[in-house]
């Protein structure tokens, strides 16, 4: 797919539309849920964050970071343009490129285990209702702005 990505003008600008629609669809979503918990006010947003804090299916978990994964370009564009200067000329590129991304998949793998990690041990502050409302309008405007820089960003 990065190798379409990367020939195919028609390939990166579907790929760069669907991103976009994927980082706003996540974007309005949060807004949505801060507008609902400044509108409700923090004491009745309490039952409503406990059940939000319901932890989600590993199947419904695991398909929505296949998607978000699957529709972000910047994977694809990070593998053609940085691996290939740590192939070596005598090595087979298939192995090598498994190889890097391998690496590449530990170190985030890590680096999120820290992050989670890190959550979690503040997660009593972020659950507070006005904590969470701020955190959710400040995500879902990252979120917005970055899709309409996908949308608008040539190659």
């Amino acid at each position: 797919m990065a190798a379409l990505v990367a020939v195919s003008e028609l390939a990166y600008l579907i790929l760069r539309i669907v991103g976009a629609v994927v980082l706003g669809c996540l974007g309005v979503a949060a807004l949505r849920s801060a507008w609902r918990c400044h509108r409700t006010g923090p004491a009745a947003t309490e039952p409503a964050a406990a059940a939000s804090r319901r932890a989600p299916s590993v199947r419904r978990a695991f398909a929505e970071g296949l998607v978000t994964n699957l529709a972000n370009p910047k994977a694809a564009v990070f593998m053609v343009a940085f691996f290939p200067q740590f192939i070596p000329a005598s090595a087979a590129v298939l192995p090598a490129t498994l190889a890097l991304a391998s690496l590449q998949n530990t170190i985030e793998l890590c680096l999120y285990l820290a992050f989670v990690a890190a959550v979690g041990r503040a997660g009593r502050a972020l659950t507070s209702s006005r904590v969470r409302a701020r955190l959710e309008a400040v995500t879902g405007t990252v979120l917005l702005g970055l899709g309409l820089r996908v949308a608008l960003n040539p190659r």
